[in-house]
């Protein structure tokens, strides 16, 4: 997986989507350290393995593709502590991160499968579409320079999140 996201786009609304990695994430048992329902961003832990001693901390971004539904991009990077020699972090990845994105990105590809195209679009009620307002925009750019700032996204993930908020 390296430095770059893995993405998959799914035939489904964006808040179907989004739902469905906050579901994913805690019944792969994942820790949940972040969740921006406005921005629909999850933060989470996968917690320690025999391939990571503190885990891998991985980033879920939904966004929606006009005309091809959501897609959702999983980043990510070795968890902050855990080295048994001292140094305060892992020193080598095992190729855990990809394998544990692919693994989430399957499960919600096989949920959204076994969907009815009205379970997957669902008809959006007036009280939902009164609380959609520009300031959507603006805290999900907040949102992602928070990851960036933190450590959570790298650079070039940061921009692409942004070019993809941002339409360009």
């Amino acid at each position: 997986m390296g430095g770059q996201p893995l993405e998959d786009t799914y035939d489904a609304s964006i808040d179907v989507t989004f739902e469905l990695v906050r579901r994913e994430v805690s019944d792969l048992g994942f820790s949940i350290k972040h969740i921006d329902s406005v921005s629909r961003i999850i933060s989470v832990n996968t917690g320690r393995s025999m391939k990571s001693l503190a885990g891998q901390d991985l980033t879920a971004s939904c966004f929606h593709v006009n005309g091809k539904g959501t897609t959702v991009s999983v980043s990510g990077s070795l968890a902050k502590g855990g080295n048994p020699f001292g140094g305060g972090s892992q020193l080598f990845a095992w190729g855990e991160k990809g394998t544990l994105s692919r693994k989430l990105l399957s499960h919600i590809d096989n949920y959204i499968a076994d969907m009815t195209t009205e379970q997957r679009w669902p008809q959006p009620s007036e009280s939902n579409k009164a609380s959609i307002n520009s300031d959507s925009l603006v805290s999900q750019l907040r949102e992602l320079a928070a990851l960036k700032d933190s450590g959570d996204l790298e650079e070039h993930e940061y921009q692409a999140a942004k070019e993809r908020l941002l339409g360009a």
